[in-house]
């Protein structure tokens, strides 16, 4: 039987059928010394000199840390790179960007809807739009930008865990590389106090007479821009993504799963409350010639058909437990959402 993991934000999980992770926060760039270990402290000191005689100006850190062993020591920075250096040679030994690789989305998963719902997309149907990484809310997507730099070994695969609200890279020092960039958490939806502020206002009106329960928050901005009119009214729209890590097609070399969904707001003559699945994505990833590429000829059905054999549910992907105070351990909320009417997030 297939060993599955399923990846987890909080520092520890374990569950049935399932072996624990340890994703560990590394040395924090929170300008407080006497927090950090003396190996800590020492590498830090000796990157610093390796950074001024290689003539390189690091960005504002995040945090640093050799995984645990060894000397090679690695530092990621608010300017979105990995740097790397061994403290015993004291040698530096490079910078990697995390913007290198394109995150596939659904089509139509875009910050700014067409006016009225468009058509449903087909499963498994990608696009690769320009992708973007700033640092967020700190207290949304289950706060997990609050401390931005894990890492954790996964299958035995030692790997940094990057998160930029609501984005996480996952970057491999082994293979120098970004392996996969999720963004797993979209949502465009103006309050109840703003939609209705906005209709008592005369801002608006619907394509039909039937306009949505929830409006995207875009429609306000677009029209107070003047990109669009009284005319539309765009419908809220929510999307989310996991990821799974594990050898599913049996080659010995760990796959990576991207499943997406897509949500639009119900209309208000619907006389359930909220949102409805507008699109899924099952996505197969796969290391070729030194990368995880996009398996194109990977059906949706037979990913779909791995995740079932190894009982791995839309709660068990990763992200899926908030760091919000008062929520540590609990389901993000917003990508557990009854309100979503899909059974899959509830399970």
């Amino acid at each position: 039987m297939m060993r599955t993991i399923s990846l987890v934000a909080s520092m520890l999980f374990s569950q049935t059928l399932f072996a624990e992770i340890v994703l560990s926060l590394p040395a924090v760039c929170d300008s407080v010394w006497e927090n950090k270990t003396l190996g800590q402290q020492n590498a830090a000191n000796i990157m610093s000199e390796s950074y001024k005689a290689a003539g390189i100006s690091a960005g504002r850190c995040l945090g640093w840390t050799n995984l645990n062993s060894g000397d090679l020591w690695y530092e990621v920075s608010r300017d979105l790179k990995v740097y790397g250096v061994n403290v015993e040679t004291k040698q530096y030994l490079g910078n990697w960007p995390l913007t290198t690789k394109q995150q596939h989305v659904l089509n139509n998963e875009q910050p700014t809807s067409s006016p009225t719902k468009p058509e449903p997309t087909n499963q498994g149907r990608l696009s690769t739009p320009q992708m973007w990484l700033e640092k967020g809310h700190e207290n949304s997507s289950g706060c997990l930008s609050k401390n931005p730099l894990r890492y954790g070994t996964v299958n035995g695969d030692e790997l940094l865990f990057v998160f930029f609200d609501p984005s996480v890279v996952v970057f491999s020092p082994k293979r120098a590389k970004v392996d996969i960039n999720l963004l797993f958490a979209q949502d465009d939806v103006m309050s109840d106090e703003e939609y209705q502020q906005s209709l008592n206002a005369g801002y608006f009106k619907f394509s039909s007479d039937n306009p949505p329960q929830y409006a995207a928050l875009n429609s306000l901005a677009d029209y107070r821009a003047g990109r669009i009119g009284k005319d539309w009214l765009y419908p809220a729209q929510r999307s989310y993504g996991k990821i799974y890590i594990d050898d599913f097609d049996g080659d010995n070399s760990n796959d990576i799963i991207m499943w997406r969904k897509l949500y639009f707001s119900k209309l208000k003559s619907d006389p359930v409350k909220g949102y409805e699945l507008d699109a899924e994505m099952f996505a197969h990833y796969k290391i070729v010639d030194g990368d995880y590429q996009l398996q194109t000829d990977t059906s949706p059905e037979t990913v779909q058909g791995w995740l079932s054999a190894n009982n791995l549910t839309w709660q068990k992907g990763f992200p899926s437990k908030s760091e919000c105070a008062g929520q540590e351990g609990q389901l993000i909320p917003e990508m557990h959402d009854p309100l979503l009417n899909d059974p899959d997030v509830l399970k």
